[in-house]
């Protein structure tokens, strides 16, 4: 087991094995991006598309309350 070096942007320093042997440090900032950038990427864009849903619909409830309540003041002038 070998500590690699900090990258930037991240929180905590990462870990590697050495049974496939000697890693090359000049090449992992490319071999981290490429293994979890997709997979990242996709999940966030999956939960960006619900949350946007989300405030939609939030929306669309908002203005029917914003109706209800401007007909609820209408019974009172």
């Amino acid at each position: 087991m070998v500590k690699l070096p900090r990258l930037s942007g991240s929180r905590e320093s990462r870990f590697a094995h050495l049974l496939a042997g000697d890693i090359n440090l000049d090449d992992l900032p490319a071999m981290i991006k490429t293994e979890t950038g997709h997979s990242r990427s996709s999940a966030d864009n999956e939960r960006l598309k619900q949350l946007e849903t989300e405030v939609a619909s939030m929306r669309l409830e908002l203005d029917s309350l914003k109706a209800q309540l401007e007909s609820f003041r209408k019974q009172f002038e």
